[in-house]
């Protein structure tokens, strides 16, 4: 069935935001499969679809464009080009400040891999212990986070691995 822009604006706006998220799940498989042509194929489309030029808007855009920079920021990562990666997962976090605690952690999270791999170590222990503060919702100090206590179980098990990387990194 055909859905007119103009006859049918909701429909279209749903259909335009299931388009993206198609693209950035299946870049997201591709770059696990090792098929980064396609997956940047994939992304151009879904940075197109969610950029405010293509003229149609619906409610999680930003959102859905900053997942769509994080994935990109994946593949210039494991592309092995950190400084793209970085530009990528800064304009990320720059859309995704005003989401969730847990989305915030994940890009936090991410911004710090990148930070290392770029060299920044100390930056990316703050933004790991910053991740580890938005998913837990409170403050760790550097004094109660130790290895220990992330293994007795004083950290939720979501969390374990995000809190283990920044013990690693302390």
């Amino acid at each position: 069935r055909h859905y007119d822009r103009k006859q049918h604006p909701d429909t279209y706006a749903r259909l335009h935001a299931q388009t993206l998220i198609f693209c950035n799940v299946y870049a997201l498989r591709f770059l696990r499969a090792k098929q980064p042509t396609r997956a940047i194929s994939l992304l151009q489309k879904a940075q197109t679809l969610s950029s405010p030029a293509c003229g149609v808007e619906f409610g999680g855009r930003l959102a859905l464009r900053g997942w769509t920079f994080d994935i990109l920021a994946l593949y210039y990562y494991s592309r092995g080009k950190p400084s793209a990666s970085l530009s990528y997962v800064s304009k990320a976090m720059r859309l995704i400040d005003r989401q969730s605690a847990e989305g915030r952690a994940t890009w936090k999270s991410h911004l710090s891999a990148v930070l290392s791999a770029c060299g920044r170590h100390h930056q990316a222990i703050e933004h790991a212990k910053e991740a580890l503060s938005d998913a837990l919702g409170d403050e760790i100090s550097d004094g109660n986070l130790t290895l220990e206590f992330v293994e007795s179980g004083g950290i939720p098990h979501a969390q374990r691995r995000l809190a283990s990387a920044a013990v690693f990194n302390l």
